[in-house]
């Protein structure tokens, strides 16, 4: 009796695998924040251009390199630590209310 019920157990392996590093002005960092970082803040600029909204204060703070650096230091940060906290804790909540609507639990 115990084979057939250990049977069908998976085995569930885990990997710990090493992000793909670029090299970003002398430093090993990850891909994925710098390419996202960059495709945001173009996609933002592109929002601007395309919407012809004035830009006057935000060429001020970044005409000033200890903002720009502290920007940069935050947002990566936000990024790194922040971002994939948020998108977890989305993923298990939805991940739940789609469970609860497929068993009929709740009201879509």
């Amino acid at each position: 009796m115990e084979d057939r019920v250990n049977r069908n157990k998976a085995e569930v392996k885990e990997e710990d695998k090493e992000a793909k590093k670029i090299d970003f002005f002398g430093n090993k960092v990850p891909q994925w924040p710098i390419v996202f970082y960059s495709a945001l803040h173009l996609g933002a600029w592109f929002f601007v251009k395309y919407r012809e909204i004035p830009t006057s204060q935000v060429e001020d703070f970044f005409s000033n390199n200890f903002l720009v650096v502290l920007y940069v230091i935050v947002s990566f940060w936000l990024l790194e630590t922040i971002l994939p906290l948020l998108l977890k804790k989305l993923i298990k909540y939805s991940s739940t209310l789609s469970f609860l609507a497929s068993h009929k639990k709740i009201n879509v």
